[in-house]
């Protein structure tokens, strides 16, 4: 009975000195954004889940706990001392032109993205079919300016015109894909079960060679 009632008042204990700890802990402050923030330049953005304030003056980030007036204003008088006196009109129109500038940028990148996964598909093309790196600069790349500004016009076909695919480009284009591909085999090797055949052969010269062939 008394080892009962001991083992029931630690329990108690440890339960209160839990809660205590518990009721002790500080809560983590959320700052808002407000609409009055846009008289300093800042706008709302959110990086990995978290909304931080935004110049649209510099582009600068800063941190979520700077979303604060005080804060805000030292940096916008700090570095922008010669917009004090903008009314919040002109931020606004920074604000229209800050949204254009990211759409324009984003449409960019996508455009630019999509060059650079073209350049990566003929460079491989261009292996498969063992042809001369030289073919995608003199052949490839006009002959398909010419199919598109043909069939769908002159500003489909300056797009092709970012293409990245010089003999050097495609040379490392293929580079990085044989790489990759290596990666790939050499994972696939460490991950699975497989077995390896090996043969040697002599050719008409009299010169041994030998083959490993890799089965899963």
């Amino acid at each position: 009975m008394d080892k009962f009632l001991s083992r029931k008042r630690t329990f108690d204990d440890n339960k209160a000195s839990t809660s205590a700890q518990t009721s002790i802990v500080p809560k983590i402050k959320s700052r808002k954004y407000s609409q009055e923030y846009l008289n300093f330049g800042f706008i709302i953005t959110e990086v990995n889940g978290e909304e931080k304030p935004l110049c649209v003056i510099c582009s600068k980030i800063l941190a979520a706990d700077s979303m604060k007036p005080n804060k805000l204003k030292r940096h916008f008088e700090t570095l922008h001392g010669e917009y004090i006196n903008k009314p919040r009109e002109f931020f606004a129109s920074k604000l229209k032109s800050f949204g254009k500038q990211k759409t324009f940028l984003k449409k960019t990148l996508s455009v630019n993205e999509k060059a650079l996964l073209t350049s990566y598909k003929v460079s491989y093309k261009i292996a498969r079919c063992k042809k001369p790196h030289t073919i995608a600069e003199e052949l490839i790349l006009p002959a398909a300016i010419e199919i598109v500004e043909t069939m769908f016009g002159d500003n489909f076909a300056k797009e092709l015109q970012s293409i990245p695919l010089s003999n050097d480009t495609v040379s490392r284009r293929i580079d990085d894909i044989a790489e990759d591909v290596e990666q790939q085999l050499f994972g696939k090797l460490r991950d699975k079960l497989f077995s390896i055949q090996l043969d040697e052969a002599t050719d008409s010269n009299k010169d041994a060679h030998f083959i490993a062939y890799v089965r899963f």
